[in-house]
């Protein structure tokens, strides 16, 4: 089975990214990786994968503001722009978002298969060079969070 996920792809979020930035207006950036895809695929198949993949996307979209954006990173890894989203909001709205993603799932020919995901969010700072720099400093909060125990927030500073 093949999965269409209609979310943005990298190259727009490269080509706005510096727009996200302007005006002072307080972008976050929210890099997502879900934890533990490869050992659903390796149970229950790839299948099982695309669909938690997209179960995993649609619960995250369900969530989100309609001027919030995410886009495909890769593979397994999302950049979710979430432009005026207070640095003191940031953590304890993304952690809703994990617990809405952990608190679902699907059924998987008789079984019901969830997952986790982990978080790291970043913001603009004027000493960026490239617009990627925020999406950097998010990856690495990312990472932070999975190597904290996954299915967690961590925020950069």
């Amino acid at each position: 089975m093949s999965v269409l996920l209609v979310i943005t792809k990298v190259p727009s979020l490269r080509r706005r990214g510096g727009r996200f930035g302007q005006g002072g207006s307080g972008t976050a950036f929210i890099m997502v990786d879900m934890d533990n895809l490869k050992t659903i695929n390796d149970t229950y198949g790839h299948d099982a994968g695309d669909e938690i993949l997209k179960n995993t996307v649609d619960t995250i979209k369900a969530q989100i503001r309609l001027e919030d954006k995410i886009f495909r990173w890769g593979g397994d890894e999302f950049v979710i722009a979430c432009r005026g989203l207070r640095i003191e909001n940031a953590v304890s709205v993304c952690e809703k978002w994990v617990k809405a993603v952990r608190e679902s799932g699907i059924d998987h020919d008789g079984n019901r298969i969830s997952t986790t995901v982990s978080m790291g969010i970043s913001y603009f700072r004027p000493d960026d060079k490239e617009s990627t720099d925020v999406i950097d400093r998010a990856d690495e909060a990312m990472y932070r969070a999975k190597h904290g125990g996954k299915n967690r927030v961590e925020l950069a500073l």
